[in-house]
């Protein structure tokens, strides 16, 4: 009998286990979902918000002794992208939108912040040592969009 009761409670507790990573991978879904855009992988506007006041707020708190660090928040608006999405279409739009996001990932540290406000506006946040650091990578970025933009 004493077998029969432990067998029962295994079970039980296998099946509570089973759920309880089910309910676990889909509470992960719903975060990456609720924190990030799903088309572009960019933190959404209120993640973003969220992690730049954290890091503020662990600025101010960590500063006292120190020099103060620097950082820079860009914003970043697509020209005509209306003009794309109405002569090409939202898929040719939404490409442009995946492509951009991981240009400018592939541009940043992995430290910094790509965050899409808006259909066709992103922000930065750029933690930097000097504000000049942040002007040198804003120029970068502008430089090479300028180029491909050329060709």
């Amino acid at each position: 009998m004493a077998k029969k009761k432990k067998s029962i409670w295994n079970c039980i507790f296998v099946k509570l286990l089973k759920k309880w990573i089910l309910l676990e991978r889909e509470n992960r879904k719903l975060r990456k979902l609720v924190s990030h855009d799903p088309l572009t992988g960019a933190l959404s506007r209120e993640e973003f918000k969220e992690r730049v006041e954290y890091f503020l707020s662990l600025s101010k708190r960590f500063s006292k002794n120190k020099a103060q660090k620097c950082f820079s928040i860009v914003f970043i608006d697509i020209d005509k992208f209306k003009d794309v999405n109405d002569t090409y279409g939202h898929q040719a739009g939404d490409n442009i939108l995946t492509n951009f996001t991981n240009f400018l990932k592939d541009q940043l540290r992995e430290s910094d912040l790509v965050g899409r406000i808006s259909g066709d506006e992103f922000v930065l946040f750029l933690e930097e040592d000097d504000l000049e650091s942040g002007k040198k990578v804003m120029k970068k970025i502008q430089s090479i969009l300028s180029l491909s933009l050329m060709s």
